[in-house]
């Protein structure tokens, strides 16, 4: 799990740095790759409160809890502007703190107890 980890920060920082740019297409490019590393990682990035939603939320996820598009973070909020405007523009202050939140977990998962229990139940909500 750590190597997986490791690598999501690795290439969690190359996004943030293409959107940093202005890099669009390398942007699009190295997104599917760090959201595969934190996809492997979520049955334990779910043990830790609202850091898995402050990274991977969906806009509709949050709706209905209750909350407004000013309350989203993370990938997804990400990918809407560079998928739907082809552009980098404003992503900064949302790129700054998933890069903050991700290395945030990756502090964390040493911390973790990983038990059967976690992975089976964590798991299969992947398998709904």
């Amino acid at each position: 799990m750590v190597g997986q980890i490791d690598q999501l920060v690795s290439d969690t920082e190359k996004f943030v740095g293409y959107l940093k740019s202005g890099d669009v297409q390398n942007a699009k490019k190295i997104y599917p790759l760090a959201r595969m590393y934190f996809e492997r990682s979520e049955p334990i990035a779910e043990s830790f409160g609202d850091l898995d939603p402050r990274i991977d939320a969906r806009l509709a996820d949050l709706t209905e809890e209750g909350k407004t598009e000013k309350d989203w973070s993370g990938f997804h909020k990400i990918e809407k502007v560079l998928w739907e405007q082809n552009t980098t523009k404003d992503t900064e202050a949302t790129a700054a703190q998933l890069i903050k939140d991700v290395k945030e977990l990756h502090a964390k998962i040493p911390t973790a107890e990983v038990t059967p229990d976690l992975m089976i139940n964590r798991c299969g909500g992947f398998v709904k």
